[in-house]
């Protein structure tokens, strides 16, 4: 029986490193990151070209220096085993962000209701900035409705600083969460509280809480606009209490 590794891998070197660069790239963030759409195209334009242009280096490199046939392909292998290795790290999906603690100042407090005249004063200035969307049919009388029946209250926050906190996806330390640090930051942000009253928020207080991540929540549909979801119509977030593992930060 004819042992191929008699023989140099020739061509094979651009044929092997180019799929293994494009089946880790293109396969490795369809399997750890199926969330990013555009993962696969790490394949496409990145490691499966890297794999082709490095195949042609090395194998010029082996016929320049005339390697034995059983080192190039051992050597093949080894390059292509790496490289498979360092795409699949390289995927890897980065840190969830789960939310924001926060330290920060009461500004001003109203209930939903009583934000009308700005929020439709908002609407109006976006509506005409955005030529390129019909607004829907009423969306007026459908926010009056909507903040009318509301209830909660609406709270400006001068946010003074925040804690990152973020959870991992890796394989290995899927799901611990960790705090990323204090940063300093002023900003003013509004947070609805659906069950909370302004007793409960004196202006100028200070005021600890969790801003949790919700753009997911904000996120309507192409053809609804302007939004018709409350977080959305307010351009607030939902205030939520520090989760019991990071209160003592």
């Amino acid at each position: 029986m004819h042992n191929t590794t008699n023989t140099p891998p020739g061509s094979k070197w651009l044929l092997i490193l180019a799929a293994a660069g494009f089946a880790a790239g293109f396969l490795g963030p369809m399997i750890f990151v199926p969330d990013a759409n555009q993962g696969p195209l790490v394949g496409i334009f990145i490691t499966g070209p890297g794999g082709l242009v490095l195949g042609a280096v090395l194998w010029g490199f082996s016929r320049l220096f005339n390697l034995p046939a059983r080192v190039q392909w051992r050597t093949l292998y080894a390059v292509a085993i790496v490289g498979v290795l360092m795409t699949l790290l390289f995927v890897q999906p980065q840190p969830k962000l789960l939310g924001y603690v926060f330290d920060g100042e009461v500004g001003s407090c109203a209930t939903p209701s009583e934000t009308e005249a700005d929020v439709l004063d908002y609407w109006d200035k976006r509506i005409t900035h955005v030529t390129w969307a019909t607004p829907r049919v009423g969306w007026r009388d459908g926010m009056r409705r909507l903040l009318g029946d509301t209830p909660g209250v609406v709270v400006s926050v001068r946010i003074e600083r925040n804690n990152a906190i973020k959870e991992n996806r890796k394989p290995w330390n899927s799901g611990s969460q960790f705090a990323a640090g204090w940063t300093s930051q002023i900003e003013e942000t509004p947070f609805y509280d659906a069950n909370g009253s302004c007793d409960q928020y004196p202006v100028g207080s200070g005021i600890r809480g969790f801003q949790k991540s919700d753009y997911e929540e904000r996120i309507q549909s192409a053809d609804i606009w302007p939004p018709e979801g409350l977080l959305s119509v307010l351009r607030a977030s939902a205030l939520s209490p520090i989760p019991e593992k990071w209160n003592g930060l």
